[in-house]
């Protein structure tokens, strides 16, 4: 316990060292003002950005499984912008289902340039379905003092581990929600937004690293990286 009480010692020792006496503070602070920067130019884009709300009404007769719903996103992956176009940002997009005064509503919000694309993929797999563009959008209106509550549903672990999928479900997990969504009360309401946005195949290559990691059983370095890929690419990094 001793030696990993020097050990830490001497590590902070070190960092402070760094950061007071060789103005390693002046890096962390420009690097916080430029990811600040960046994420106020985000939000900037998106703000005088032109976006629109779709309505979908999906009949009773809908025969459709969830295998339609999974293809669905996976053909919303399109709309990727390449790296020399997207500038650090991709578009989004939101699959909301609203309950309120006892109806259960289910809406995308999109990028009004995106409006078409977004709507020949829902007829797509769901050919029966009514696609309404709305002119007022819900989450603007007046709650009128009611009390909000909000929450954010985050993965635990790393983005590399698989989710629970419709596949592992003994009965339709949608069911479930919606038959609590009908069952508010008065002046209840729930919103539920599912935001999506299109990433590219970079953690492909971090899934594959945790794998190798897993059986040789250790971690894999830059260096063991490399070697790795200079024997698949002879002269190349």
């Amino acid at each position: 316990m001793e030696i990993i009480g020097n050990i830490l010692t001497t590590t902070a020792q070190l960092i402070s060292t760094i950061l007071f006496k060789f103005w390693g503070w002046v890096f962390i602070a420009a690097w916080l003002i430029y990811m600040i920067r960046k994420n106020n130019k985000k939000v900037e884009v998106i703000k005088r950005s032109e976006h629109t709300l779709l309505q979908i009404i999906v009949p009773k007769d809908n025969e459709k499984k969830e295998l339609s719903a999974e293809q669905l996103f996976a053909s919303l992956h399109g709309i990727l912008k390449p790296d020399d176009l997207s500038a650090g940002m991709q578009d989004h997009i939101s699959f909301e289902i609203v309950s309120h005064d006892h109806l259960i509503y289910f809406y995308v919000w999109c990028p009004k340039h995106l409006k078409d694309y977004v709507e020949s993929q829902v007829y797509a797999q769901y050919p029966t379905v009514q696609i309404t563009e709305m002119t007022d959008d819900y989450s603007k209106k007046d709650i009128m003092g009611r009390q909000a509550f909000t929450s954010e549903v985050v993965l635990t672990k790393n983005e590399i581990f698989p989710i629970r999928t419709f596949t592992t479900f003994e009965v339709d997990p949608l069911a479930g929600l919606t038959t609590v969504l009908a069952s508010l009360g008065e002046q209840e309401e729930i919103w539920i937004q599912i935001l999506l946005e299109p990433v590219d195949d970079g953690w492909h290559k971090r899934s594959l690293q945790y794998v190798d990691e897993v059986r040789n059983g250790k971690k894999i370095g830059p260096f063991d990286d490399w070697q790795k890929r200079s024997l698949r690419a002879p002269g190349k990094l």
